[in-house]
């Protein structure tokens, strides 16, 4: 559980998380078609963007199929996996120390 009712500390009930998102998006000047559900699938998707791949605990999926929507491929990903693998290589004494691992 991530949000709680204030009032109560209990889970919202989804007609009060519906008017307090509204109340929200209207003093925020949000869009009228803005939708909670987005919200998440935005915060969702930045935690897979900064490399965590299992993001179940915050989104209460259940199974990583599901969770893969909110893990976008990207060429600032595909950087950091080889990067991580050179120094994984690197670690076994495979590669020479000489050898940069930054590019």
């Amino acid at each position: 559980m991530i949000v709680l009712e204030e009032r109560s500390g209990q889970k919202y009930r989804e007609r009060r998380m519906s008017s307090v998102h509204r109340k929200i998006c209207v003093e925020a000047g949000l869009p009228k078609d803005m939708t909670f559900t987005g919200f998440r699938h935005g915060g969702i998707t930045e935690i897979g963007d900064i490399g965590e791949d299992d993001v179940r605990a915050v989104s209460g999926h259940k199974t990583l199929a599901v969770t893969r929507i909110y893990n976008k491929a990207s060429a600032e990903k595909a950087h950091r996996i080889g990067v991580a693998r050179r120094e994984h290589i690197r670690a076994l004494g495979a590669l020479p120390l000489e050898w940069n691992c930054s590019t």
